[in-house]
């Protein structure tokens, strides 16, 4: 398979206080199951972790009970010092470096960004307003992020790692995609090669409509990837089918040749919020998201079914850990209050569940923390589904020749004179929502003065007259 889901959130899923108050071989060797022998999936299936935020959970669990037989990526956790207000020295940089090596197989590079912010957004993910792109800064920006991988790449060995490192992107234009990436090569001497893993592209400088999304994604093609390096073509933040979409089109196409990667939050999240997306399911009726309802007088039979369901999914998996455990038991076990994620920092079972069923709090806890994660997993499971759908009908409309819409025509997209064509006679009727571009600080300024703090603008693109929309609308 192409195409790899990086689940990260992970930690936040399995967060809940005292690690001696479960059984951590079972945990561990419950969930490494659930991976490893669960591979009939449209997507491959790894973890990621923060190395700025996430280094003791790492230290202290993951490491120590076999990093649940996964992949591992290492995020930076440069944003999240940033927003912290910490000064990112290269004393600091030098320390997330080790921790990458230490535990991770994949690591992400601290990149630097050629952006102004005009104002203060909400501090939303999905909110670049106030962001303005200077074209100005974004060599000298790409120099110093080559000279961050060099520096990472030197420690990584030092540590006499394995771990591979990609390369974060930024642009707002496909050109300056590709400029972005030759001026950080320019910084590696060649033996450093074979330790990067390939490269990663951002929309942190290009914004997040549709045809943002194509041209980021188009400008790997213009890439020279030297003999050594990774072929890996990784997409920060996509977690959706709406957004891989194109990505789908253009790797069906052969325009991409590279293996698809792409990390997201959204599903472990699911766990964190109260709520699962189901498919396929023997309990219950109908394939969807399912929410746990803020429950003190006792559980609805809802719960009770979705419970049920990964019960009756994942029954082998309960059954070799804790043979001991009926489904009666189970959904006792699993308590009350399924809304919030603070129930699991201390998480216990009602005193009269343990006395009934004779269990301790160790066992309860680690059966809860496992489901828990199942939570996460099953959600992945129906995504992968989804997107095993949407190729299907990528390759329906690739055999049959019928183009719904102008995105649907990147099918045909195979070579960068045929991207420049479709440039030419169909972006203009696709989604724009792009990050204003300005030559230098002093322009960016003067536009600011003039439209009054609104620098992002949507643009809806023009209606021409279509055939009926498929079902994977945007």
């Amino acid at each position: 398979m192409d195409y790899t889901y990086i689940m990260s959130g992970v930690s936040m899923v399995l967060k809940n206080g005292t690690i001696d108050k479960r059984d951590n071989v079972r945990l561990n060797s419950m969930i490494s199951d659930t991976i490893n022998n669960d591979d009939n999936h449209f997507l491959n299936y790894e973890l990621m972790f923060n190395a700025y935020h996430e280094d003791t959970i790492m230290r202290t669990f993951y490491s120590k009970w076999g990093y649940f037989g996964a992949t591992w990526h290492a995020d930076s956790g440069g944003l999240q010092m940033i927003t912290q207000n910490k000064t990112i020295t290269p004393e600091w940089k030098d320390k997330i470096y080790r921790v990458q090596a230490k535990h991770s197989s994949y690591a992400m590079c601290f990149d630097e960004m050629p952006i102004n912010l005009s104002y203060q957004a909400t501090g939303s993910k999905v909110d670049l307003s106030g962001r303005q792109y200077i074209r100005d800064w974004a060599k000298e920006k790409a120099i110093l992020t080559g000279l961050n991988v060099k520096r990472q790449i030197e420690v990584i060995r030092e540590e006499k790692s394995d771990a591979k490192v990609f390369i974060i992107c930024q642009g707002n234009t496909t050109q300056g995609f590709v400029n972005y990436y030759n001026n950080v090569m320019a910084q590696l001497p060649e033996d450093y090669f074979t330790s990067i893993a390939g490269v990663a592209l951002s929309a942190a400088c290009t914004g997040l409509g549709v045809l943002e999304s194509i041209k980021m994604v188009a400008s790997y093609k213009y890439m020279h990837i030297p003999a050594g390096m990774g072929n890996k073509l990784h997409l920060l933040g996509f977690g959706s089918t709406s957004r891989l979409y194109p990505v789908m089109l253009l790797k069906s196409s052969g325009y991409i040749n590279a293996d698809i990667t792409f990390d997201s939050s959204s599903h472990a999240m699911l766990a964190v919020m109260g709520s699962i997306k189901v498919s396929d399911s023997s309990v219950l009726k109908e394939d969807g998201r399912y929410e746990f309802p803020h429950e003190t007088n006792g559980r609805s039979a809802e719960v009770d079914d979705i419970y049920r369901h990964l019960f009756v999914r994942y029954r082998a998996i309960y059954a070799k850990y804790f043979p001991e455990v009926s489904e009666d038991m189970f959904l006792g076990i699993m308590g009350y209050d399924h809304k919030t994620g603070k129930r699991y920092h201390k998480r216990r079972s009602p005193r009269h569940i343990i006395k009934k069923y004779n269990i301790t709090t160790v066992v309860a806890l680690t059966i809860q923390m496992y489901t828990r994660y199942l939570i996460t997993y099953d959600s992945f499971i129906t995504f992968s589904k989804e997107m095993a759908n949407l190729q299907k009908d990528i390759n329906l409309s690739k055999e049959s020749g019928i183009r719904l819409r102008e995105v649907d025509r990147l099918i045909d997209v195979k070579t960068t004179e045929d991207l420049e064509r479709w440039m030419t006679d169909h972006s203009k009727y696709v989604p724009s929502n792009k990050i204003p571009s300005f030559a230098n600080i002093e322009e960016a300024i003067a536009a600011q003065k003039t439209l009054d703090g609104k620098i992002q603008k949507v643009v809806k693109a023009p209606k021409i007259p279509y055939t009926p929309q498929p079902t994977w609308t945007f």
